[in-house]
């Protein structure tokens, strides 16, 4: 009986996140480890060569297997300008699983001490549906039996704009802006903006605040952190998410950086609600980057 309570709980909470009106992109809480996959500008814009692994495990006390998994690998074609990249998302939500592949491409120009980058990356997601479940259904088509399973592929178009300099990282994405869908699959648009800025930026000690926006043009979720950083090697900081659907979130971060070339970080987030709970979320990220 619990089992079955948590499961409608989950579905209830499901729906709340997609609202009715198209698939939600995928929740991030390191979000700042791979901007390149909803904007790519961002690619190339602080490392030569960068790459990230990140998994995202969702709501542990609900009887399923919400997890996302990404990995992006951004490389400076020459030092100045171009830019390519590529990022793969796998997002399970247990009704519902797509994998998405976006080709990141970006020209910068290096203005007021910084580099001004402007992207493209045109995508392709696959998605199956249990559509027995939830079914969401924004152009007219046959409804799919309780039991069966539905397949979409959908190409779409990401873009956006970046500056990044010493202290400062901030930038705006549109993702998914041609909006494709099938009978059974919507791909939402989005728009994604952050401002990063680090305070000290020495050898001793630093401190970066991040601001991060999310939005589906129905609703707004916005994220803020701190992170702290000693000896340019370990790093602590807090984080909190507005709520959307299913309640805010609180988090924890920590991490280690090594040899200037490698960095690990981890976040445990607690959502807390006066009604229901879905459990804590626990997320890892491992960078590689070269300058």
């Amino acid at each position: 009986m619990n089992n079955l309570i948590k499961k409608m709980t989950l579905l209830l909470i499901i729906s709340l996140s997609i609202n009715c009106h198209g698939q939600q992109e995928p929740l991030y809480s390191l979000f700042w480890k791979n901007y390149s996959t909803y904007n790519p500008a961002h690619s190339g814009d602080k490392h030569k060569l960068y790459t990230n692994l990140q998994f995202r495990k969702q709501w542990v006390d609900l009887p399923s297997n919400i997890t996302t998994l990404n990995a992006i690998a951004d490389y400076r074609i020459d030092p100045d300008h171009h830019s390519v990249g590529i990022a793969l998302t796998y997002d399970d939500l247990d009704i519902e699983k797509s994998q998405r592949v976006n080709l990141n491409y970006s020209y910068a120009m290096n203005i007021a001490a910084g580099r001004l980058s402007v992207g493209i990356a045109p995508s392709i997601k696959f998605a199956q549906t249990q559509s027995g479940w939830i079914i969401i259904s924004p152009q007219p088509g046959p409804s799919p039996s309780p039991s069966q399973t539905t397949n979409s592929t959908l190409f779409d178009i990401n873009t956006g704009i970046a500056f990044t300099s010493k202290k400062i990282s901030t930038g705006i994405g549109l993702v998914n802006i041609l909006g494709s869908s099938d009978a059974f699959y919507n791909n939402s648009p989005h728009v994604f903006g952050h401002f990063d800025y680090e305070f000290g930026n020495s050898a001793t000690y630093s401190v970066t605040t991040r601001y991060y926006l999310r939005t589906d043009l129905t609703s707004v979720q916005n994220e803020f952190n701190v992170m702290n950083t000693f000896l340019d090697t370990y790093l602590l900081g807090v984080s909190y998410r507005t709520p959307v659907g299913y309640g805010s979130g609180v988090g924890v971060m920590a991490g280690i950086r090594l040899f200037n070339k490698l960095e690990a970080n981890y976040q445990f987030e607690y959502h807390p609600s006066s009604n229901f709970s879905p459990g804590s979320s626990h997320e890892i990220s491992l960078s590689f980057y070269l300058d």
